[in-house]
């Protein structure tokens, strides 16, 4: 089981489970049980399924989806689907070990080419707010 903390600092944990993955089957009709590849790529979509993963922590202090919504900042959501992802590859990798192994695989290399384009992407806000076309020419790509 892994956690995280939302903008507020309160700490919700991710327990991926066989309930939990019928219970967002039941709910919101991705299957990742039986297609784990049906796992959505959208951010609202990543959202509801934290919802349905903390939806008995929520209810406990009687927050609503909304209110659960209002405390992921960016930050928070990144670290709140990372929790997820490693979750969930850890579910397959007990389950069908190379399945789950592979999930988590891609997962970490996906977040390392997250990385590398948000590098980039400094590098050239950088360049661009020094108006110097010279320095964008002998820049060599990361």
């Amino acid at each position: 089981m892994r956690n995280f903390k939302d903008k507020n600092g309160r700490v919700w944990e991710v327990d991926v489970t066989t309930k939990t993955l019928l219970a967002i089957k039941d709910k919101l009709g991705f299957d990742l049980l039986d297609d784990p590849e049906a796992l959505p790529t959208s951010f609202s979509s990543l959202v509801d399924i934290l919802w349905v993963v903390c939806f008995e922590q929520c209810n406990a202090c009687g927050m609503d989806e909304e209110a659960f919504a209002g405390c992921l900042d960016g930050d928070s959501l990144a670290n709140a689907i990372d929790c997820f992802m490693e979750e969930l590859g850890s579910f397959f990798t007990l389950l069908q070990g190379g399945r789950g192994k592979a999930h988590t695989a891609l997962w970490r290399a996906s977040k390392k080419v997250d990385d590398l384009e948000s590098k980039v992407v400094e590098t050239v806000l950088g360049l661009l707010s020094s108006g110097s076309q010279d320095a964008a020419e002998s820049t060599p790509c990361p």
